[in-house]
């Protein structure tokens, strides 16, 4: 799956991992998903894998290592600093909006109270992602 549509999101709640991947799958979205429980095992992976993620999702509420930090390192790095970051988390609050952007967030989005919510906000990403 060297040339694939990827997709990583870093997210410790399996019940929203579970929607995230529902989603993809009934919109029919030709991609593969990897998840990662928290920040720090995503850039393990990063660092280990040869072929780079089309997308990263990120989650800002994650032990060991939040999205905040996640999204820093990810901008600092050259090779990893063009994968399009976008937040997928249960904050409102105008503050995280702002860091993200300012960390360099390609865009933020508040995890949706409804499942279906799930594939507005995965298709508005998807039309913003060129793959």
């Amino acid at each position: 799956m060297t040339n694939a549509f990827r997709i990583l999101i870093a997210d410790d709640d399996d019940d929203d991992v579970f929607f995230f991947r529902q989603a993809i799958s009934e919109m029919n979205v030709a991609c593969h998903v990897e998840s990662f429980q928290n920040g720090s095992l995503l850039l393990d992976h990063l660092s280990s894998s040869k072929t780079l993620p089309s997308l990263i999702i990120l989650d800002l509420n994650m032990p060991r290592m939040n999205g905040f930090e996640v999204l820093e390192k990810l901008k600092e790095d050259e090779r990893l600093k063009p994968i399009p970051a976008y937040i997928l988390t249960t904050s409102q609050n105008e503050s995280d909006i702002k860091k993200c952007t300012e960390l360099g967030s390609d865009g933020f989005y508040t995890k949706p109270l409804e499942y279906s919510g799930y594939t507005t906000i995965i298709e508005n990403i998807l039309t913003r992602v060129t793959f």
